[in-house]
């Protein structure tokens, strides 16, 4: 049963599907012992625009959640969880606690095995109220709902803004290139044509990533950010952000935790979700302003854009954050390939 459940975590999310996991478990009759902890050989500062490796450690705290939701289904009674966290991302980790017990038929498998981010346009149809407020009162004010058109048009010059800077950024394409592998069949990275691009923006990817080029004109790249961005903003039922205070680790993985919580309620009630990981290069600026080579204006945009969030939807984005979308589609499941986690007894 928990090679089962093992082979069934593979399908958690993480950044750019870099599934940064190594699981190490232990077991008697009675129980078990899983410790998770975050993949040395794997270099978190060559993805997702994130040398801080916080996407990793949302990432570690995404799979925590999901033993949790999923343990009862094979048979394990989730006990307890301790966070080791660190300033050194490699020495995170996470030990849970679980008792043997009967299974308990329940749909949750299939839920998470389906559960997919869907990065194409959704349904104007908005939530129940009563579902809003089932999300709040289980959030412990971690979470945010902004559905006023000011404040949607706030986050959205936000992702929009910040994408501009990942693409016309010579040292941020190298890192978002890692993410964009042609190759279908990789067992990493996400492929161009999962991330609902237009051909325009696809085109322009696949010509950078084969000619390195430094296309300094924000005209390029205006229709391509509507089709990609803009208009799939505005076709969402509820845009949304998970928030806890401070920039430790544990607050990081306690994103994590968060946000695969209110995903998988989202996909019990038949919506569906996409995380926002641009906003982890504001984060990842005010960490260490001269990693990426940024010019005096993309410094100037990125303290800027900060700013008018702080203010106008009290979130601070430098610290543990992110921000996602929802709302109601009848388009077909895009399913990425992923690899088998490593595991250890």
């Amino acid at each position: 049963m928990m090679s089962e459940l093992i082979d069934l975590l593979r399908y958690a999310p993480s950044g750019g599907n870099l599934q940064p996991w190594i699981l190490k478990t232990d077991q008697n009759d009675t129980m078990m012992d899983i410790t998770l902890y975050l993949d040395p050989g794997i270099r978190y500062e060559g993805q997702h625009t994130d040398h801080s490796g916080y996407g990793a450690l949302i990432s570690l705290g995404v799979l925590t959640y999901s033993i949790q939701y999923l343990c009862s289904t094979y048979g394990y009674r989730f006990l307890k969880k301790t966070i080791h966290s660190d300033r050194d991302i490699y020495k995170n980790s996470i030990l849970i606690n679980l008792e043997k017990c009967e299974p308990i038929s329940s749909q949750k498998a299939e839920i998470f095995r389906n559960r997919f981010t869907d990065r194409r346009c959704y349904q104007i149809r908005p939530f129940s109220e009563d579902l809003k407020h089932h999300l709040l009162a289980d959030s412990d004010s971690s979470l945010y709902f902004f559905d006023e058109d000011p404040k949607r048009k706030i986050i959205t010059d936000l992702l929009s803004q910040l994408s501009l800077i990942r693409f016309q950024n010579k040292d941020l394409f190298k890192e978002l290139s890692h993410e964009l592998k042609l190759d279908k069949s990789a067992s990493t990275g996400i492929p161009i044509s999962n991330l609902g691009l237009s051909p325009l923006l696809e085109y322009i990817t696949r010509l950078q990533k084969r000619y390195p080029l430094s296309l300094p004109f924000d005209s390029l790249y205006s229709w391509p950010l509507y089709e990609s961005i803009i208009r799939p903003m505005k076709y969402s039922a509820t845009i949304g952000c998970v928030k806890m205070p401070g920039k430790t680790a544990g607050a990081w993985i306690q994103v994590g935790e968060k946000i695969m919580s209110v995903w998988l309620k989202l996909c019990e009630s038949g919506a569906r979700m996409q995380p926002f990981g641009n906003t982890l290069c504001i984060a990842n600026y005010f960490q260490d302003p001269d990693f990426f080579s940024f010019s005096e204006r993309q410094r100037e945009s990125i303290k800027t854009l900060h700013s008018e969030v702080l203010s106008e939807l009290k979130i601070d984005t430098a610290e543990a954050c992110i921000f996602f979308r929802a709302g109601y589609s009848n388009l077909e499941r895009q399913e990425t390939p992923r690899k088998k986690i490593i595991t250890i007894s």
